[in-house]
């Protein structure tokens, strides 16, 4: 009898775990639903404002991602990619490149220059593991981000140029979380997270179209406070210790 009851009680206790499993896995699936609802959402609104303020840039989207080319991106990547970051290509592979960048003057890159410019920055790091491994200033907040120069698990969203960028960072440091949006690059020594996920940054961004803090031109897109001609360089002010 003590036997039987004793297996009875591992049983119970094996399907209350495995309840609890199936509950964690449920919500998983749930926030990730989520996390592309919000997306999809965010790109219909930012369509819309850019179709009444700027059709320049709308016009210079590019048509999206298949699942296929997402999956092709993620193996070549060597990682998994958030679900908003997914969301967000879906729906438009980054921009031509013919007129003013969509995050407030930075180009959003299609996956195919997103994989380039990622590979340049492995060639370093496989070349130089000194360099690569240098750490270079702090970071914001402390611990967020892992400090050194090059982390292949930084996937870069925009270019500037001049080998900046932001970035999605699946990597975080034991403060951060992955998916959060960074700064990195040849310039950028401090790194900030400038927004815990790409769909935040989104909706801070289109908060900032939507209120009327902005400047354009046809080359030009730039937040007015904090005054600026690059918004890397003040990424610090915004996102920075106060």
């Amino acid at each position: 009898m003590f036997h039987l009851k004793q297996h009875s009680m591992k049983r119970r206790t094996f399907l209350s775990l495995a309840g609890s499993s199936l509950g964690v896995a449920a919500g998983i699936h749930y926030g990730q639903a989520q996390s592309v609802t919000k997306m999809d959402e965010l790109w219909l609104a930012l369509e819309h404002w850019l179709g009444q303020q700027l059709p320049e840039v709308l016009a210079d989207l590019n048509p999206g991602c298949s699942n296929k080319e997402l999956s092709e991106l993620e193996r070549r990547l060597n990682c998994r990619l958030p679900e908003d970051f997914k969301a967000f290509y879906r729906r438009h592979d980054g921009q031509k490149g013919e007129t003013t960048g969509l995050f407030c003057g930075l180009p959003v890159l299609s996956t195919q220059a997103l994989y380039k410019h990622w590979d340049g920055w492995r060639e370093i790091a496989d070349e130089d593991q000194e360099i690569a491994t240098e750490i270079t200033g702090e970071s914001y907040p402390n611990g967020a981000i892992k400090p050194t120069y090059i982390n292949v698990k930084w996937i870069p969203l925009t270019y500037d140029g001049g080998s900046n960028h932001l970035g999605i960072d699946v990597d975080p440091g034991p403060a951060g979380v992955v998916g959060q949006v960074i700064n990195f690059g040849r310039d950028e020594n401090n790194k900030f997270v400038v927004a815990s996920s790409l769909s935040n940054f989104i909706a801070w961004m289109l908060a900032q179209y939507q209120s009327g803090n902005y400047k354009s031109s046809e080359r030009s897109l730039d937040l007015k406070e904090p005054r600026n001609s690059h918004f890397l360089d003040v990424v610090p002010l915004l996102f920075g210790r106060p």
